[in-house]
Parts: C-alpha cells; sequence; structure tokens
C-alpha cells in the first residue's frame, strides 16, 4: 500500500482498530487516509470521494495526444496530421474539459456554467461547439467531438 500511493498510482484508505502504523505517518502518504472503526458510513464515503477527487488524473495533453492531437495549452495551438490551428480561449477549455470529463459527456448548461464562466443558455455552448468543430474540421478532426442525442451533452469521440 505504501509504495503504491507512494508513486501516486491509487489512493489508499486504511480502515480498522489496529494498524501497525500510527495514523500520522499513514498521513503523509500522498493520497492515504486513516478511518479508525468504529466509522460513520457518511463519513467513510465523504474520505472516498475525497480521495478520489485528489487523485491523479491524467492531463488533458496526455489523453488528447493518445488521439493523434498535440496541444499547446499556452499558444492554443493543436497540431494534427501536421496541420495546425488556433482556438480561441473558451474553444480551448471545452475542448480540456471534454477531454478532462472523457468517457463521459459533458452537458451545455455545464460548459456555460463551469466553462465558459457565465450564464447563458444551451444555445450558448451549441455556438461553442459549433466554433470548435469547424476548426477541428479544418485539421481533419472534426468527428473529434460528438452530440450525446437527446441529452444536450458532448464528448470527445475515442476511435
Amino acid at each position: 500500500c505504501k509504495a503504491a500511493s507512494a508513486r501516486g498510482i491509487v489512493p489508499i484508505a486504511v480502515i480498522g482498530s489496529h494498524t501497525p502504523w500510527s495514523p500520522d505517518e499513514i498521513l503523509i502518504w500522498p493520497g492515504a487516509d486513516f478511518l479508525r472503526r468504529p466509522y460513520e458510513p457518511d463519513d467513510a464515503f465523504a474520505r472516498i470521494r475525497r480521495a478520489l477527487r485528489l487523485a491523479p488524473q491524467p492531463k488533458p495533453q496526455e489523453f488528447l495526444g493518445q488521439l493523434g492531437l498535440r496541444l499547446d495549452l499556452l499558444s492554443r495551438e493543436i497540431l494534427f496530421c501536421d496541420r495546425r490551428i488556433t482556438l480561441r480561449r473558451a474553444e480551448l477549455n471545452i475542448l480540456v474539459r471534454l477531454a478532462e470529463a472523457y468517457p463521459d459527456s459533458v452537458s451545455a448548461c455545464d460548459i456555460v456554467e463551469q466553462v465558459l464562466l457565465t450564464h447563458g443558455t444551451g444555445s450558448t455552448a451549441r455556438n461553442q461547439i459549433y466554433e470548435l468543430r469547424r476548426k477541428l474540421a479544418e485539421i481533419g478532426a472534426a468527428s473529434l467531438v460528438e452530440t450525446v442525442r437527446g441529452s444536450g451533452a458532448y464528448r470527445i469521440r475515442h476511435p
């Protein structure tokens, strides 16, 4: 457990009344937590949710790289098949959010509120997605962003 946690592989929660380590020793391991029995189930679930939220996640650049896209966050450029496009900040943020959520989808409302940081409607998200797809089409990656039919959400399509 100690080795796995130290390498950042998996969050660890130790639950028990006796352990060879003190709670202070356990808490210095990255991603580790200690819960002494008896415990409240709500407390255990809250700690598990927290550990999963804090667990290392793949960076959007790495994920998009697996799809053949190279993403430069500073210049907001995408390189695909030796073709390059520059995205506006909103388009880049949407693409990064979709990559972070993969394989799940992101609703139009979440795109507006969490990514664009504004109060708008689904049409605001649709307009931004339209522009993102139009630019992705210029480099041959138009099908990368798909609409989840009937849900008003979008996701990355993995070939």
